[in-house]
């Protein structure tokens, strides 16, 4: 029951039928994730990026959310309280995903989910992952703004589009691997 409401989710099989879950709930915040991320989170600017806006983002949204990436992914990603790390093995590309509200001290109220990916084919990476929001059985649909890396409508650099209705590309379309081979940053060089 507890996974079907998105409250938790499958991390590993211990043995036999017996499972270790995670609630995104009880996750650490950003600041505990930071070690596990040394080496992998990338100095560069993301090569495409998405915000999902929502006028009231709780944080039931934002663990349903992680929920789903958890039941496809599961312990591959590096995990915190409201966001997520990890490589995409058939896009090449590493993506983090973090929610945030206007006023973090209060964790209510308006609020952006944030995608950022790096790497050879963000678009296929990034576009299942602003879908699946859109997806939650919710009365407001988010209002997905795109930074980068995607087509654009118009003189702008930047496109604003409310989309309505279920996308195609879903969570299961990606291929998020446990032991990631992270693409060379480049030659180290000492000043």
């Amino acid at each position: 029951m507890m996974e079907s409401c998105g409250i938790c989710f499958r991390l590993r099989r211990i043995e036999g039928d017996e499972w270790e879950y995670i609630a995104p709930e009880l996750l650490p915040p950003w600041s505990g994730a930071q070690g596990q991320l040394l080496g992998r989170l990338r100095d560069d600017p993301p090569a495409a990026e998405a915000e999902a806006h929502y006028g009231f983002l709780h944080e039931g949204v934002l663990r349903h959310y992680l929920s789903k990436i958890g039941k496809h992914a599961k312990d591959a990603p590096v995990y915190w309280k409201y966001g997520c790390w990890f490589y995409e093995e058939t896009t090449k590309s590493q993506a983090l995903i973090e929610g945030q509200w206007e006023d973090a001290q209060c964790e209510t109220g308006p609020g952006v989910i944030r995608f950022r990916a790096w790497g050879e084919r963000t678009g296929r990476l990034i576009k299942p992952l602003v879908a699946e929001p859109q997806r939650l059985p919710l009365s407001q649909v988010p209002e997905v703004t795109w930074h980068g890396g995607q087509a654009v409508h118009g003189p702008s650099h930047r496109t604003v589009l409310n989309v309505a209705g279920k996308p195609k590309a879903g969570l299961s379309n990606l291929e998020i691997p446990n032991r990631p081979e992270l693409p060379n940053k480049g030659q180290a060089r000492i000043k």
